[in-house]
């Protein structure tokens, strides 16, 4: 066996993973920060007219905001990049997409504008990827 070539690859992954989830971070508190404090935008940009109440947009706004902190965690600490924490992290990546493909496909998606309507589910699509890479993070994490 060469392990030489299985470290290398086993440190090609966790700088990968590393940037990825950096990325992850900074967009989680960009729109956590966003929701938070513009939420009456946010859904005059979505609308065209209010539709969801701003307390909701805040709840949504906490979570990005708790997901990123405990990705800054994972990120900082070492060793935080275990197969149970990228197996949650792909989880929490998926449970918005039931939230948002119900929104989408329900009453209040026939509301929302065009180009908003594109990025919501271009976000599902990025969220399903970004789940799926993270399980598969896992595979290579556990050797």
């Amino acid at each position: 066996m060469n392990t030489t070539h299985d470290h290398d690859s086993l440190k090609q992954i966790k700088i990968f993973t590393k940037v990825i989830v950096f990325i992850d971070i900074a967009i989680n508190i960009a729109t956590g920060i966003l929701l938070l404090v513009m939420p009456i935008s946010f859904d005059l940009y979505l609308f065209q007219q209010q539709i969801i109440a701003p307390w909701i947009y805040r709840l949504i706004a906490i979570g990005f905001v708790f997901f990123a902190g405990w990705q800054l965690l994972c990120f900082i600490q070492p060793g935080g990049f275990t197969v149970w924490n990228l197996r949650f992290a792909a989880l929490l990546a998926w449970l918005p997409i039931v939230a948002l493909t119900m929104g989408l496909l329900s009453n209040i998606g026939d509301h929302l504008l065009a180009l908003p309507k594109l990025l919501l589910w271009l976000a599902n699509i990025y969220m399903l990827l970004l789940g799926g890479l993270y399980w598969c993070l896992t595979n290579k994490v556990k050797r």
